[in-house]
């Protein structure tokens, strides 16, 4: 009965927020699929669960479409870079799984195209207009909050360190990964927004998201989301106009972070114990995914050419379907060849390009900042977990974000 409770109150927020801040559904639509889910297979709906992306998509179509946004969208769906490199590698799949024809290369097919590519041409439509991203930034503090209260309420989330990393995702129905990537972002954004917003009681309400945010980090023990994090703050902070007077505040906090730490029993964490290990002898030699860059360089030069295809590295290397060397770059040549060595290029090279204009640019909007700094978090992360077709959305997502602030700059320029 809670949980259906739990599920029509999101609901009937979603219908409202359509309605007044489309921002706020566009981010749960594309950002939050999994409590969607999560919340549908809770009371046993499983099998409607997308009744949500029929419902809504005509909403956001109806609140955020005009002639202006179609056309740009026209524009950056045929003439961005990014766009043709990544339809090319669609093609690329689709050519692969035909010429192979196993279930194998379909299913992976399959799950590049839904949702990745899928929400990737959404994004370039309904980006359009800069006025939505500080409601996408709330959506992502507000449906991440929600996320935790759901896993806490209804999946056992308290006892997570009573099980084995493996078992995480069985039993909670969101695997340590996806949770700790989404903490890291979670607190990104709220550290950012404490640092930025005027009054006292909105700096308190994300100084509290950002130490909820760092408990739930320790607690999935996602070493790679808290290094993105940590690195994506620097960066905002080395680029800020004003990055005197966050490193001060930074600084001060720190006490109250050791405190945290200490209290909290975070040392104990299974984070902090993740962390250590790195800190032995021979600590990163012999983790397991030390020994895929090993892997990788001793490939011989003509697999680099065509690569092994969709899912070769866990068909032809791996020796397990479905498993991956989670790094985007390595995976990208692996794979793909040099089709996937430019496409990852390409994205990595213009994505920080734009990111570096907008921080440099000192009349930059804020929530335009964060999205830019959502990028770079997720780029982070892909180099040390996830895949094409699992845990990555989110980084093609935001690309496609940037595809639209870069044409956005382009309008405005042209108009100035």
């Amino acid at each position: 009965m809670g949980a259906l409770l739990f599920l029509l109150v999101v609901l009937l927020f979603l219908t409202y927020a359509g309605y007044k801040w489309p921002g706020i559904l566009l981010s749960y639509f594309l950002f939050f699929q999994i409590l969607n889910n999560m919340m549908f297979q809770q009371v046993k709906l499983g099998s409607v669960k997308y009744i949500t992306f029929v419902v809504f998509l005509p909403l956001l179509y109806y609140k955020l479409y005009s002639k202006d946004n179609f056309k740009n969208f026209i524009v950056r769906l045929f003439q961005s870079k990014i766009s043709k490199i990544y339809f090319i590698l669609l093609i690329y799949f689709a050519l692969y799984a035909l010429n192979n024809d196993t279930e194998y290369e379909y299913d992976y097919l399959i799950k590049f195209f839904f949702p990745g590519t899928v929400f990737f041409i959404l994004t370039l439509y309904f980006f359009n207009n800069l006025k939505i991203y500080k409601e996408v930034i709330l959506g992502l503090i507000i449906f991440s909050t929600l996320t935790l209260l759901f896993i806490i309420l209804f999946k056992g989330f308290l006892y997570i360190t009573t099980y084995e990393r493996g078992e995480i995702s069985e039993n909670i129905g969101m695997g340590p990964i996806a949770q700790g990537r989404m903490a890291g972002l979670m607190g990104l954004t709220s550290l950012v927004l404490f640092f930025n917003l005027k009054k006292r009681l909105h700096k308190y309400l994300f100084l509290g998201i950002f130490i909820l945010s760092l408990i739930w980090l320790t607690m999935t023990g996602t070493r790679g989301a808290l290094l993105a994090m940590i690195l994506t703050f620097f960066i905002y902070m080395f680029f800020n106009k004003n990055s005197k007077r966050i490193f001060v505040t930074f600084l001060l906090l720190i006490p109250i972070l050791v405190v945290f730490i200490y209290y909290s029993g975070a040392l104990d964490s299974v984070l902090f114990e993740r962390l250590s290990l790195l800190t032995e002898d021979g600590g990163i030699q012999s983790m397991e995914r030390y020994r895929r860059y090993i892997i990788f360089f001793n490939m011989p030069f003509e697999k680099f050419i065509f690569g092994l295809g969709p899912g070769g590295w866990g068909k032809y290397i791996n020796n397990e379907l479905y498993t991956f060397p989670h790094n985007i770059v390595l995976e990208s040549i692996i794979e793909y060849g040099l089709v996937g060595l430019f496409f990852i290029l390409s994205v990595l090279i213009s994505g920080a390009y734009t990111v570096l204009k907008v921080l440099r640019d000192r009349e930059s909007n804020l929530y335009l900042i964060i999205i830019c700094l959502c990028w770079v978090y997720y780029a982070g992360v892909t180099m040390v977990s996830g895949s094409y077709i699992k845990g990555n959305v989110n980084f093609f997502t935001f690309t496609a974000v940037l595809i639209c602030v870069r044409y956005a700059l382009k309008y405005q320029r042209s108009r100035s």
